[in-house]
């Protein structure tokens, strides 16, 4: 019998929990607070939300990490990697840190998120001196094609998110 009534898991599934760690008895009848804690509290949350936000506002995905070291543009595509890899970091740490942005209002603040973001030098790359082939693909993900207007960037932040950031003046 794998359920019976007045249970609240069925017998053949694995217990509650996130990552390994087991929802505390204690906190078995909040289980989505305790959830969404041990999410927040996970590395992998805050990078997550850098490249969900990334791609959000420039449109394209973060780089893929190149895998085959006999293309001829191995080692530049690396280092695009690692240089996109180290921003993505920083801004986490931040994010998670509640140092981030402008306002410092605290850990996991998205204003704070999107601030680091505009900041970085992901997105304020406009030129480069010397472009040969090589450099061009070590500076594939860094800046933009084409700048956001301000009622763009805002009309996707409200699309994404569902919030009015400021005022409507319609």
């Amino acid at each position: 019998d794998l359920y019976r009534a007045g249970e609240r898991w069925y017998r053949d599934m694995l217990p509650p929990g996130f990552n390994g760690a087991m929802v505390p008895a204690a906190d078995s009848d909040d289980g989505i607070a305790w959830l969404g804690q041990a999410i927040a509290q996970d590395p992998r949350f805050a990078r997550g939300a850098v490249e969900f936000w990334y791609k959000g506002i420039f449109g394209r995905a973060a780089l893929a990490r190149p895998t085959d070291p006999s293309q001829g543009d191995y080692g530049p595509r690396l280092a695009a990697y690692a240089a996109q890899d180290e921003a993505f970091h920083a801004i986490a740490d931040a994010f998670a840190a509640g140092t981030a942005g402008t306002a410092r209002t605290g850990p996991f603040n998205l204003k704070d998120l999107l601030v680091e973001i505009a900041v970085s030098p992901l997105f304020r790359v406009d030129a480069a001196d010397e472009i040969d082939a090589t450099r061009e693909i070590e500076l594939e993900g860094f800046g933009m094609s084409r700048l956001l207007t301000p009622e763009q960037l805002n009309r996707k932040f409200e699309s994404t998110t569902g919030t009015v950031c400021g005022r409507r003046w319609d």
